[in-house]
């Protein structure tokens, strides 16, 4: 048997959400899995009816994004091109078309810092509306700086995820 501490998040058709914390156990001979839950996390609030559920709740996340580059100049070179009102890169489309987008609108937020490592801090569009990686957001600014972008020496984390509230700014998803 093979086990796996988990963290699982639950949706419920109630519209509440469990977190829960356990282990998954996994025989490959019989192909059978169990769930041993050691605790609950979370329960997130109930949702009102008109309220958006899953995927589509999700509007922003935060990522931390440790480089290969060591220039102590780079957060100068960000600020510059941070500027730049439009940045646009070619993609693969969902039909496997190359597109050219404008990713600057789905950035709201963008620092970084220099000390050992330059460490990128920002706050993308996720989820089913509007989604950007940060794998391009780091392709465009290499480019842009005349970089090498190779993603496998890149450190990338997801450190929290938002959703808009009535007012438009970005909460928790928890709270």
């Amino acid at each position: 048997n093979t086990y796996l501490l988990i963290i699982a998040e639950l949706s419920l058709k109630a519209g509440e959400t469990i977190v829960l914390q356990g282990e998954v156990s996994f025989d490959r001979y019989i192909n059978d899995i169990t769930i041993r839950p050691r605790s609950v996390a979370k329960v997130q609030r109930r949702l009102r009816e008109d309220e958006d559920t899953g995927a589509a709740l999700v509007a922003a996340a935060d990522y931390t994004a440790v480089l290969d580059i060591c220039d102590p100049d780079f957060a100068d070179k960000l600020a510059s091109l941070k500027a730049v009102p439009v940045w646009e890169i070619e993609k693969l489309g969902k039909k496997k078309k190359l597109k050219t987008v404008d990713i600057r609108p789905l950035i709201y937020a963008l620092d970084c810092e220099t000390a050992e490592n330059t460490v990128i801090h920002a706050r993308l569009a996720t989820g089913s509306n509007s989604n950007l990686k940060p794998e391009l957001m780091l392709r465009y600014i290499y480019e842009k700086l005349g970089l090498d972008f190779d993603y496998i020496r890149i450190k990338i984390a997801r450190t929290e995820m938002y959703r808009r509230d009535e007012s438009g700014n970005f909460t928790g998803l928890m709270e």
